[in-house]
């Protein structure tokens, strides 16, 4: 196979292309990725086409619009890609999807929500309501916690996390003790007294306190629990984790010492293990790199597949792609497709980790 195929990545975080004389390091662009999982692919004797890699850029949601991701899409398949990767912020998934599908080219993107998966559209997953209310209540129960207090954000991803939760914790036969709405990024006079009265509640007192949310929680409330005197243990949804890590965020990994969050890291998984040691000094974006890497998989073994360089041709092909083993998740986790999926992280694909003198550091298997 000697053709030449294209293949778009869609920023949609950016406006601008990013500058020629940037200095971030290879490995936080996602063509670094594709290009290694081509050549690992190639250097078995896997005979694939020569690939031109293709961006496009736009800010879209939530710091700029959706009609900018519209029409970095529509570029992208106007210049004759036949796949695209991206976009990255669930935001502007379904935005993107709709494209797609009008188009009929397939893509594959990062998102938490399964509502955008189509025909044309695979998703790797980076979260899910009810995928992440189900992990939280197994850490629960394999920790002996029956009576968890409930803190979400007033956001729409707060309130689906929020009820995930609830219909999963009531299933399981857990039985909340409080369930306290607070508003995005609240202030000391917004963390409500309720939370205090819930935290030291006699009969009831809770043994768990679960924060949901798109931001990581208020220092604030970090304040309030402290000084309430709970000593029970406190878990952070994925993106409320991961935001945590970000400048300027409402709390930082130091503000939420002892503090369990969902990750898709772990060091269990040998695969992840190889990358960290591949690359010691990136530290803070293994997690990223897990994620490009089993992205970059993804596109690379279905070119090895693909029975045409169309955009048919690649549709069908990822549907092909089956049980690789995946840098995220636990040791077991696989990444596939099929005529019927759309999500590629198949397994135990969610983990448990825990905020240790600002680090991030795996705790055991639950």
């Amino acid at each position: 196979m000697t053709d030449r195929i294209r293949i778009g990545v869609l920023n949609d975080a950016a406006d601008l292309r990013v500058d020629e004389n940037d200095d971030s390091p290879a490995y936080r662009d996602i063509a670094f990725w594709l290009d290694r999982e081509i050549a690992a692919l190639r250097s078995t004797g896997c005979a694939l086409p020569e690939v031109e890699i293709v961006h496009a850029y736009a800010l879209g949601l939530p710091g700029g619009t959706g009609a900018a991701v519209e029409e970095a899409c529509h570029r992208l398949i106007d210049d004759g890609v036949a796949l695209i990767v991206g976009p990255f912020v669930s935001d502007n998934a379904v935005v993107a999807a709709r494209v797609y599908e009008d188009r009929r080219v397939p893509a594959v993107i990062c998102s938490h929500d399964e509502h955008a998966r189509t025909r044309h559209t695979f998703q790797l997953q980076s979260g899910g309501a009810v995928e992440e209310a189900a992990r939280l209540v197994r850490h629960l129960i394999a920790s002996g916690c029956a009576r968890p207090v409930v803190v979400y954000e007033t956001s729409r991803l707060g309130e689906r996390l929020a009820k995930a939760f609830q219909e999963e914790a009531a299933i399981a036969g857990l039985a909340a003790s409080a369930s306290i709405a607070l508003p995005t990024l609240a202030g000391a006079d917004e963390v409500p007294d309720t939370l205090v009265w819930a935290l030291n509640e006699d009969e009831a007192r809770p043994d768990a306190l679960i924060y949901l949310g798109r931001s990581a929680p208020p220092r604030e409330l970090c304040d309030a629990i402290g000084q309430s005197g709970y000593d029970g243990i406190c878990l952070l949804n994925l993106l409320a984790a991961r935001n945590a890590t970000t400048p300027h965020a409402p709390a930082s990994p130091e503000d939420l010492e002892g503090w369990l969050h969902l990750s898709f890291a772990t060091e269990r998984n040998p695969h992840f293990r190889a990358l960290k040691d591949e690359f010691p000094d990136a530290s803070a974006h293994h997690a990223a790199m897990a994620r490009d890497h089993d992205l970059a998989r993804l596109v690379a073994h279905a070119l090895a597949r693909a029975p045409s360089l169309t955009p048919s041709g690649l549709r069908l092909a990822l549907e092909q792609v089956r049980l690789l083993p995946a840098a995220q998740g636990e040791d077991g986790t696989m990444l596939g497709f099929g005529p019927l999926v759309r999500a590629a992280l198949q397994g135990p694909y969610l983990t448990i980790r825990q905020w240790k003198a600002g680090d991030s550091v795996a705790i055991a298997k639950t």
